[in-house]
């Protein structure tokens, strides 16, 4: 009997002694060399550059992050501990770690998803997708445009064909518009059934009344179409400058 009761002592003994064994804090070896959360924070702020560059030249300032704001790396939000930049005003927000590693080794990637292709900064238009025989082709086109209005408005008032000179225009540019310059003026030939001596729009004039019977008449009229008497005609026709002859 006392050797259980001595026993049962024992037991209670080391179970009210355990809970003050386990909840002991954990003791840090003077000697150890694990980093404190201190140490850490300036260790993650150390890899961390203030400037996000882009072919050696800085494209992004750092700035301070948001709560809440998405990483544009791996699509999570982020917290105010973590790394956003001020790129063309707009604010990219990575997390420290892997997220801002591959920031840093391909900016432009990246970057290339703020806005469409060829729109980032000052980033280069190879860098970004346009090569320079699109930008070639483009301007080729562009100052064809131009040339060829020049040349088919040049022909039309020299009297040659404008749509031959306008294709002219378009594909030889400003070659073309100069050979044209030296060429000499062609007769102009106005349209079938309109007189060759026309080479303008009539001109309009006002109607005078016949002093007989008061009918209206063209100023250049030599008879009155109301009565039939004769008229003194005040001015020249266009027809009568042409050569036809007006009653």
């Amino acid at each position: 009997m006392n050797r259980l009761c001595m026993l049962l002592a024992v037991v209670g003994i080391s179970c009210a002694t355990l809970p003050a064994v386990q909840s002991e804090p954990r003791r840090i070896n003077p000697g150890s060399t694990a980093p404190s959360a201190d140490a850490q924070d300036s260790a993650d702020q150390a890899v961390v550059p203030d400037q996000l560059m882009v072919d050696g030249h800085a494209v992004g300032h750092r700035v301070e992050s948001r709560d809440g704001e998405v990483c544009l790396a791996c699509g999570k939000p982020i917290t105010k501990d973590d790394v956003t930049y001020m790129v063309d005003g707009q604010r990219v927000s990575v997390h420290k770690g892997a997220c801002v590693g591959a920031l840093a080794a391909k900016p432009v990637e990246w970057l290339s998803k703020l806005k469409p292709r060829g729109a980032f900064l000052d980033a280069g238009a190879a860098t970004l997708g346009l090569s320079a025989g699109w930008l070639v082709i483009g301007s080729y086109v562009l100052i064809g445009l131009i040339f060829s209005a020049l040349a088919a408005h040049r022909a039309f008032s020299v009297g040659r064909d404008p749509l031959l000179w306008l294709v002219v225009g378009f594909l030889t540019n400003i070659a073309g518009f100069a050979v044209l310059l030296i060429l000499p003026r062609q007769e102009l030939h106005a349209l079938s059934g309109v007189p060759g001596g026309v080479g303008k729009v009539a001109s309009t004039y006002s109607p005078e009344a016949c002093p007989t019977c008061g009918a209206e008449n063209h100023p250049s009229a030599r008879n009155c179409s109301g009565c039939g008497g004769a008229l003194i005609p005040r001015l020249v026709s266009e027809a009568q400058r042409a050569g036809l002859s007006s009653h």
